[in-house]
């Protein structure tokens, strides 16, 4: 049997050709030459990325038609739009906190909270808004717009009152 990479062997196993390694993995000496460019003691490094911050490079500083978009999908409280558009949020704001936090997206979600503080989609805006948190600057803004208006409060039919008896509703 020719040895061609990624063919398998009789028994199941995986050969791989070595190109310009020996046979046991080390770098073959005969074989390995320095390109014409590249001096003798020059290095090529690799650099491995964890999973969150392959998703921060992956996400983009938010154009004025992004958030044009996402404010508009945040619109369709009803609609799994706007739990999409949260997920988008949540992304973008590991990166640019500040900026989502600086927008008109913010905004949105401040709303999203005051008209339905007890829904999935508010659920979602809160994890949107702690991801702004763990930035100081974004912590700051989302703080701010905790102070303007109550964003959880109990609902207008909901009286709880502690008595002799213990809790009447």
């Amino acid at each position: 049997m020719q040895e061609e990479p990624g063919v398998l062997e009789h028994n199941g196993s995986l050969r791989v050709k070595n190109g310009g390694h020996g046979g046991h993995g080390t770098p073959s000496k005969a074989k390995s030459t320095p390109s014409p460019g590249k001096k003798e003691n020059e290095h090529t490094s690799i650099v491995v990325h964890s999973e969150a911050s392959a998703d921060l490079l992956r996400a983009e500083k938010p154009e004025e038609r992004v958030v044009h978009e996402i404010v508009g999908c945040l619109k369709m409280r009803n609609s799994m739009l706007a739990m999409g558009a949260c997920e988008r949020v949540k992304k973008i704001a590991r990166g640019y906190p500040v900026e989502v936090a600086n927008s008109n997206i913010m905004d949105e979600l401040v709303a999203i909270l005051k008209d339905g503080p007890a829904t999935a989609l508010a659920g979602s805006v809160m994890q949107a808004l702690s991801i702004m948190a763990l930035n100081p600057e974004g912590r700051q803004r989302v703080c701010l717009a905790g102070a303007a208006a109550p964003l959880i409060k109990y609902g207008a039919g909901l009286k709880m009152c502690w008595g002799p008896k213990g809790l009447d509703n």
